[in-house]
């Protein structure tokens, strides 16, 4: 029975599962799914994502209900981009606890099955995303820029300009080799008993 839906932050939810697959059942990968909702293209207060389900077990909130989502909307916590998402609150029911209840750590972390780079794909998606936010905006198109007011190409030379890389001289060294003496004919070494 459900007790209520309340917002809260991933960061005070617990998971149920120890492991998780890479994938949602639908085939999208978390990385793919992280990205989009870096990026607002997917956009959990729309809809588009459905809300996470939560039991209270032993002073703590258990997702018995989306333990994928919690991982990513914990990394997006962790990043700023969310600080709290919808809960569904179920009471308590032992069976299905039960059940979904398989952490080895009371819920603290999960491990991600059949994708052992998760962690430096979701940090290049992070990358990304900041980097995409820290790039100076400029208020014209690059259509504009190129196209200019009257919607033909402006190719002049005082709106466009090309200049070759500069090209770096070959570095070519040479090394001898190494000077062989010949062998002397000494037979001292040698000694016969």
């Amino acid at each position: 029975m459900t007790m209520g839906v309340e917002h809260m932050r991933p960061s005070e939810l617990r998971f149920t599962h120890n492991s998780v697959s890479y994938k949602f059942t639908d085939g999208h990968t978390l990385d793919e799914t992280f990205r989009q909702l870096l990026n607002d293209e997917l956009r959990i207060a729309r809809g588009e994502m459905p809300p996470l389900v939560a039991m209270h077990y032993n002073g703590h909130w258990f997702v018995v209900r989306g333990n994928r989502r919690l991982y990513l909307l914990r990394k997006l916590e962790e990043v700023g981009k969310f600080q709290t998402v919808k809960v569904v609150k179920r009471e308590f029911e032992e069976t299905l606890f039960n059940k979904q209840f398989t952490s080895q750590n009371m819920g603290t972390s999960i491990r991600i099955r059949g994708d052992p780079f998760i962690e430096e794909k979701l940090r290049q998606c992070i990358n990304d995303w900041q980097n995409s936010r820290t790039r100076p905006h400029s208020t014209s198109s690059a259509s504009t820029r190129m196209y200019g007011l009257g919607g033909s190409p402006n190719f002049s030379t005082s709106n466009y300009s090309y200049s070759p890389p500069p090209r770096a001289s070959p570095v070519r060294s040479y090394t001898p080799p190494p000077r062989i003496q010949p062998a002397k004919q000494d037979d001292s070494w040698c000694v016969i008993l």
